[in-house]
This record gives C-alpha cells, structure tokens and sequence, in this order.
C-alpha cells in the first residue's frame, strides 16, 4: 500500500480491507474484485481427544458465525457453510452433477444442534463452560500465521465465538514463514486456520485430486471414520476402470449398517485414474464430500474475493468485466489456482490489458467473433 501511494507501484495484489481500499480510491487507484475460489477454514487436529470423535469436529462448523467473520474484514470474504472443499461461489456450485452435490449439506450456525452434537460424544455444559466426560473443561488454542491480517482479524471474531459458546479459546498468532514450514505441516496445533478449496468447479481435476494438503495432521495411510450423509454405511468398491486395475480398489467399508472407514490412499489412487464424466468419477467425488460432512477435516469459514489495485492512467483492466459475460471473461483473469498477480502481469503482455485509449488485442479478438 505504501508503494502505491508513493506511486512506485501501479498494478497489484495486497490483500486490503474496505477502509485501506477507500484510501486508495481517494488517491485515484481504481480496484478490482473478483472471485478468487480460495475458501478458508479451520482443522482440528484428528490425533488429539476429543477432536477425534466426529460429532465433536461437526458440531464446531455449527458454532462459527461466519457473517460476523466476513463483517470483520470489511465483507469482502463470502460466508461459505459448505464443508466440501467447494468455493462458494455459484459457477463452481453449479458446474457439480445434481448426483454429486445433492448430498451436500451446508452447516450454517445453529448453536442448538452443535449443543446436541457435543451431548451425543458425552460432553456437557455447565454454567456457561463445555466440559469433557470426565469433568475437565473444553478449551482450545487456536493458531494462525501473524503476517496474513485479514485471516487474523476474522479469526479472532471465531475464537470470540466460541468462547462465547462455552469453549473457551486463546487465539495466537504464529510467525508466518515458521506456522507454513514447520508448525502446521508437522501438525503441532489443536486448531488451525488453513484453506478448504481452491478448486473451480467439478472439471477442477487437480485440486480435487489432492484436497489432502490442507489438513497434514492427517496421516492418509490410515483409515479414517465414514458414514454417508444419511446416517448409513454402505460399501464402495472399484475394482476395474477403462484401461486401469486398481492395487485395491476397496474405497470404503463398513463396521455395520451405520458406520465404516475410508482409505484414502485407495481413494487417490482410483480417482486419478477417472475423468470428469466417469460414473466412476462422480461416485468417487459423492464418496469424498460424504466424507468431508463427517468428518470434517476443514470446518469452512469463508471464500475470498480477490482485490487488484491498478494506476486507472496506465492500465484499463475492467473491460472484460463490463462487455463479456461471465463465462468469457473468466479465462482472462483466472490461473490454475483462481486468479492472481502472476496472471494478471501475463495478460499484460498477452494484450488483455492496456492503458486507456488503447485498444488491446483480446478486446478486438473478442468483438470481431476471432476468440
């Protein structure tokens, strides 16, 4: 922000709140704010009690008020109750087959049913504190990296709430290069902030692939709790696909009619073998978000917008915006991980920005049907 307003800087992404973006405005850089498909949330470590019962880590996406995390940062992260890892933005959502999204649940806040969660695991709440069975209070720390202020200031409105929920939670805020290279890959939390998605849509294939890397205190060469949304087990096999046999194709299996287990060292395995449009596919992804819902691995809290500051004198980059539709323009100002600088500087020397006056190449491209 600084290099802006010294005018040593003209296009860019730092990630500023409404009140830094107006200060901006009134020194005549213009903004930019789009969908950029990255939702964060929150993980609770799976190898710590009582964070190892599913109901526990359902009834903590009950208790977030996401509104009020959102409200902190000036509103410019989209409340997402989605716990799959789906940005809550509607091209996304709409892009998944009714088969697959139709056993997505959103959690939205409901202290009620998150009390009735917490009861059903045998904790209890008295005069205003959560208590494990064995009489000791719930608490929680939660981490998150110092230098990402937007993350810690919604973050703190999430630790307010649940300490107002009756579990309470001490809010620290870690070195940023040590929580990203040592502290949250070597799963020395109880609770961290981290991303839930940044995946586009169903034909995402390679973030969906892989949508492990958020949570690490995971070790995926165990079996983990499953149940399907529905509050039944029943099991999933794929023993052969077009040109691919499966070391073990054994997806889930189930204890009784209730309750199974997930591998998902199989389950990676398979899908990367599949392709958007499979049967094969779409049953996998059904049998992941399935998953997600039970047993939360990263409880959602918000899906960011992206801001792009820019010197309105050098550069025109809303024309896409104003003259194509949606689906035209995304291609423009969207990377393999939603959009971002490095593909905003690219399609500055591509030709689908330009100082004013300026005719870029992609815009003739577009108006004479030749794109």
């Amino acid at each position: 922000m600084t290099a802006f307003l010294a005018r040593k800087a003209n296009l860019g992404f730092i990630g500023l709140s409404l009140q830094q973006e107006a200060t901006l405005n009134a020194s005549g850089f213009g903004e930019y704010n789009g969908p950029h498909y990255a939702t964060n949330g929150y993980t609770l470590n799976p190898n710590i009690y009582p964070f190892n019962i599913p109901q526990v880590r359902q009834a903590f996406c009950y208790i977030i008020n996401r509104t009020a995390a959102s409200l902190a940062w000036g509103g410019l992260y989209t409340p997402d109750p989605y716990p799959v890892p789906v940005a809550n933005f509607p091209p996304s959502i709409e892009s998944y087959p009714s088969s697959v999204w139709s056993i997505v649940t959103p959690c939205s806040t409901n202290w009620t049913k998150a009390a009735q969660l917490l009861e059903s695991a045998g904790l209890y709440k008295k005069n205003g504190q959560w208590y494990l069975p064995n009489g000791t209070p719930l608490t929680v720390t939660l981490i998150a990296p110092s230098g990402f202020t937007d993350w810690m200031t919604f973050t703190s409105v999430v630790a307010t709430t649940l300490s107002q929920f009756g579990i309470k939670t001490t809010l620290l805020g870690m070195d940023t290069a040590t929580y990203w290279s040592t502290i949250f890959p070597n799963g020395e939390y109880e609770m961290a902030i981290t991303w839930l998605t940044w995946s586009r849509g169903y034909g995402d294939f390679g973030f969906l692939s892989w949508p492990f890397w958020t949570f690490p205190a995971f070790n995926l060469s165990k079996a983990w709790p499953f149940q399907w949304p529905n509050g039944t087990c029943t099991p999933v096999t794929i023993s052969s696909l077009p040109g691919f046999t499966p070391p073990n194709g054994t997806i889930v299996w189930c204890v009784n009619s209730t309750f199974g287990y997930i591998n998902l060292t199989n389950w990676n395995i398979v899908f990367a073998a599949t392709a958007p449009g499979m049967p094969q596919y779409n049953e996998l992804l059904k049998v992941l978000f399935a998953w997600y819902e039970y047993y939360m691995p990263v409880i959602p809290n918000l899906t960011q917008n992206q801001q792009f500051n820019y010197d309105p004198s050098d550069f025109d980059i809303t024309w896409w915006v104003k003259c194509l539709t949606l689906f035209s323009w995304v291609p423009f100002v969207q990377g393999p991980w939603g959009e971002s600088l490095p593909i905003m500087l690219w399609n500055a020397a591509f030709g689908a920005i330009a100082p004013p006056g300026v005719v870029p190449p992609l815009v003739e491209a577009a108006a004479n049907g030749s794109l």
